[in-house]
């Protein structure tokens, strides 16, 4: 097999989309040098305008579930900004100017990780938003250490990712030795795994968490086109069951909703399922997305997002039931069992009540959309679409 260049000549499909997806960065230096508080919702109108105008006049050479994931993570900003809007926590909640910028910063590093097509700029990229969450997530004293072990762990993950593309990769025109290529894809396995989060908690802060989702994700992305190579499917395999076992097995009184979807999109990356990877996208943001609405109402015990989002996983579950061993099907489920052990769900016709009585039309639209994504994905349940480039 002939490797492809660790940094290939067309870096990005279309520089054209390349640089309209560069808004976030320019937003958050307008944001600086005008010093006003208060004007990042409006931005984000604007920024989710440019991301859909720029998917449907200037998207060529992007394939189409590039398309679509790079769409949803332009909601990212809107979601986050409309929840703190609707509470009246916008500037208390993220702290301020600096607050206000560090969103649109995070979302240009998921946006450079779903466009690059070199490994090595992909993990760079994770890595640089991984370390500006950490540093907000740090700023709280009680935080501080949970926060940059997190951030050493996925920074790690960028060392060990760039190692091993190096030695999948060598030079353009020497083929690397077997050896060295096994072990390039050991190094590139486990690195990206840590870049996405698995195993590991998420941040305190569920507004973190909507933002952390693209990083996530796009590391994902990546493990779902390493999966050319039939030794890291076995070895996303055995990772994803691992992270899903160790998050479900050491979870508090809180379900681990996103670490839980992002095991999930081990798997899919594994048996190259992007679909499923993109609907585990979908459910992902929108989750996080009704669990900070929960929080910003202090209801830490409302399971309103879990529940919404069970649908999703069971379509996700079904799915991956067709191309997965009957043991690693079971463990899957065992994992899964362990993680809704105790969430606390209520009679449906109670639950009816309680939902019209107690939440707004925007947590409700939200859970429609949840709905709406399990429905997708039964609709598009065996069709699947291969990714074309490789690293």
């Amino acid at each position: 097999m002939t490797p492809h260049p660790m940094i290939p000549p067309g870096l990005f499909a279309s520089p054209i989309s390349f640089a309209i997806f560069c808004w976030p960065f320019l937003v958050a230096w307008l944001l600086w040098i005008s010093g006003r508080v208060g004007h990042a919702q409006e931005f984000s109108y604007i920024g989710l305008g440019l991301s859909f105008l720029a998917l449907i006049g200037c998207a060529q050479g992007l394939e189409p579930a590039e398309m679509v994931a790079l769409g949803l993570e332009s909601f990212v900003p809107f979601l986050l900004f409309m929840q703190l809007f609707f509470h009246d926590s916008s500037i208390g909640r993220l702290g301020g100017g600096i607050g206000e910028r560090l969103p649109f910063l995070v979302v240009g590093c998921s946006f450079m990780g779903f466009l690059f097509r070199s490994t090595l700029a992909v993990t760079i990229a994770v890595g640089a938003g991984s370390v500006l969450l950490a540093w907000w997530d740090g700023r709280a004293t009680r935080r501080a250490m949970p926060a940059w072990v997190m951030a050493r762990l996925r920074l790690c993950g960028v060392v060990l990712g760039g190692l091993g593309a190096t030695l999948l990769h060598g030079g353009a025109a020497v083929v690397t030795p077997e050896s060295a290529q096994t072990l390039g894809i050991i190094l590139s396995v486990v690195g990206v795994g840590m870049m996405a989060g698995l195993g590991s908690a998420a941040t305190a802060a569920p507004e973190l968490d909507l933002l952390d989702v693209g990083l996530r994700f796009a590391a994902l992305t990546l493990m779902l086109h390493l999966a050319f190579y039939p030794l890291a499917r076995h070895l996303m395999m055995v990772a994803g069951l691992l992270a899903l076992f160790v998050t479900m097995v050491g979870r508090g009184h809180v379900f681990p909703l996103l670490p839980c979807l992002t095991g999930l999109g081990a798997l899919a990356a594994a048996t190259e399922q992007e679909i499923i990877l993109l609907l585990l996208q979908a459910a992902a943001l929108l989750s996080t997305s009704l669990r900070l609405g929960v929080s910003l109402k202090n209801d830490e015990y409302n399971t309103l997002p879990e529940r919404a989002v069970l649908p999703v996983i069971g379509v996700v579950l079904l799915q991956l039931g067709h191309v997965l061993s009957i043991v690693v099907l079971g463990i899957l489920l065992l994992c899964i069992a362990l993680g809704i052990r105790g969430l606390r769900l209520v009679p449906m016709r109670e639950g009816s009540a309680l939902y019209r009585g107690k939440q707004g039309r925007y947590t409700q639209v939200l859970v429609a959309l949840l709905m709406v994504v399990a429905v997708v994905g039964v609709c598009l349940s065996g069709q699947n679409i291969l990714p074309e480039w490789h690293p």
